[in-house]
């Protein structure tokens, strides 16, 4: 007779996998909402940085430096998003302590190459000329 009861108040029990699968989609979502969060975080960041005047300071005393003259607006802008990434891996390097494993009050500085995507860097090491 208690059988009976259960299943009138619809006690029903859940299939194990039922479960599992519920758990990776609450888990998943989780997840893909704080990579999302960290993207946007990222991407603000960056956004924010492009704006900053020290940025753009600093990208025209390398262009006098080493000479960098652009043809056009928009390859000017191309080299600047370079650079702005460069110049803050440098600066993120050099407050964890430099750049290199031998020593730690080593500062990376800007090179002719800052303007330079990976793919455009010389192999097999740089000339001084």
């Amino acid at each position: 007779m208690a059988a009976k009861d259960s299943r009138k108040f619809g006690r029903t029990e859940i299939p194990f996998a039922k479960l599992v699968f519920a758990l990776l989609i609450f888990v998943s979502a989780i997840y893909l909402t704080a990579m999302a969060y960290s993207w946007l975080n990222q991407l603000n960041r960056s956004n924010l940085a492009l704006k900053s005047p020290e940025l753009h300071q600093e990208f025209e005393r390398f262009m006098v430096k080493f000479g960098k003259k652009y043809d056009t607006e928009e390859e000017r802008s191309k080299r600047f998003q370079i650079f702005a990434k460069y110049y803050q891996k440098l600066k993120d390097s050099n407050k964890s302590g430099g750049g290199s494993e031998q020593s730690s009050n080593t500062d990376l500085g800007i090179s002719r190459f800052a303007d330079h995507p990976d793919e455009e860097l010389p192999r097999g090491g740089c000339s001084t000329d």
